[in-house]
């Protein structure tokens, strides 16, 4: 079983940060750790997940985007780099770290502002986390993504990548970027009966050269599916 626990990125340790590196580099190869610094360094929160010893067992980094899209203030949490140990995948302790983060450091669920989760998948178990945490979500195998909302992933995906995020196809390239390694994300014919792998297959076929899909859902609480809602509301009373 793992804990989650949110700390700023400039406060790891050392040996914290080692233990990230040996993380990322277990599940990718053609992994440069220079530029997981450098993207380390750009998110300003970390969550750790921790298992009964003490020891990392996965983490996430996250940070705030706020910006202005066709008139409105648009507020997202961008979560980054984002590993788990493969032995602990069926773990909560993320989602519940991660709404602990947007109930004590953000306005969701407080502010009435507008608030998107955005973030980028590498392999089908990042994708397919959405359908769990939202009761609507984009893209989606069955929904059109609305104009305002493909207008935000737009904005949002540009701002954080530039030239080499594809509007057309809603996808980001990054040249020599890392790779799943094999085993660790493969999508085999079993699991494309899953309608949600079958579609994050078929919108990224270039996942396997480590292209990202863009996605977004809103956090607002009509949105969020009964467990998550249980675990903000119990943060934001805490």
């Amino acid at each position: 079983m793992l804990d989650g626990h949110l700390v700023r990125t400039a406060d790891l340790a050392a040996n914290e940060r080692l233990r990230l590196l040996a993380l990322m580099a277990a599940d990718f190869t053609n992994f440069d750790s220079a530029v997981f610094e450098r993207d380390l360094a750009a998110k300003p929160w970390t969550i750790l997940l921790r298992d009964a010893a003490g020891d990392i067992m996965g983490f996430s980094t996250l940070d705030i985007m706020t910006t202005r899209v066709a008139g409105y203030e648009v507020r997202a949490v961008y979560s980054g780099d984002t590993i788990i140990d493969l032995r602990h995948r069926a773990t909560s302790a993320l989602p519940r770290a991660f709404l602990r983060f947007l109930a004590r450091h953000t306005g969701v669920g407080r502010d009435g502002a507008e608030w998107f989760w955005f973030y980028v998948c590498k392999g089908f178990r990042t994708y397919r986390f959405l359908p769990v945490f939202y009761r609507s979500f984009y893209p989606h195998p069955e929904l059109l993504t609305p104009g305002f909302e493909q207008q935000v992933m737009d904005h949002l995906a540009r701002t954080r990548f530039g030239a080499a995020y594809d509007p057309a196809t809603g996808v980001v390239r990054v040249p020599d970027d890392y790779v799943l390694r094999e085993g660790v994300g493969d999508i085999t014919a079993e699991r494309l009966g899953d309608p949600f792998i079958r579609f994050f297959a078929e919108r990224n076929p270039g996942w396997v050269r480590g292209e990202e899909l863009v996605c977004l859902g809103s956090l607002n609480r009509a949105n969020l599916r009964s467990k998550p809602l249980q675990w903000l509301d119990k943060e934001l009373s805490a």
